[in-house]
Formats: structure tokens, sequence, C-alpha cells
């Protein structure tokens, strides 16, 4: 979603949030009113939900298992012709 889609989101359902580099991506931490940490992926161009968790611990453990693409795609799944 465009960074504006998220603020407009975020001021109805978020009650506090922090943002953490881990891995080489940025995150937003999103305290949701439920109680839930929702994870979101960030960059220049917008903001993409990826997962929730039930406390920062475990929001933490899943980004570090998470490592961005190096090599161009098509290397690692062929084409087919």
């Amino acid at each position: 979603m465009k960074r504006t889609e998220y603020e407009v989101w975020a001021a109805e359902n978020v009650v506090a949030q922090t943002t953490e580099w881990i891995n080489g991506i940025h995150y937003i931490f999103a305290t949701l009113k439920d109680g839930w940490i929702g994870i979101l992926e960030t960059d220049n161009f917008g903001v993409y939900p990826k997962i929730q968790a039930a406390d920062m611990e475990h929001a933490r453990s899943w980004c570090a298992m998470i490592e961005p693409v190096t090599v161009p795609m098509d290397e690692l799944v062929p084409r087919s012709n």
C-alpha cells in the first residue's frame, strides 16, 4: 500500500509503532488495538503488510529469519520454454 494509505489505516488501527532495520530490511512494528503486533516491510515506495505476532520477541525472531534476495530471480528460477 502507498504510505498515505498506511497512514490512514494506522490512524484507525494502530496504538503504537516502532521501526527497526533487520537483515537489510526496514520493518514497522505496529501494535494494533487488539494487542497483536503487525509486521510491515517498508521502503521508499510503500508499506507492505507481512504477518502478525503475539509479542515483540516473536516479531523480531520472524524478521531475523527473512533475508533479502541478492541475486537476479531468473538465476534462481530458470525459464521454461
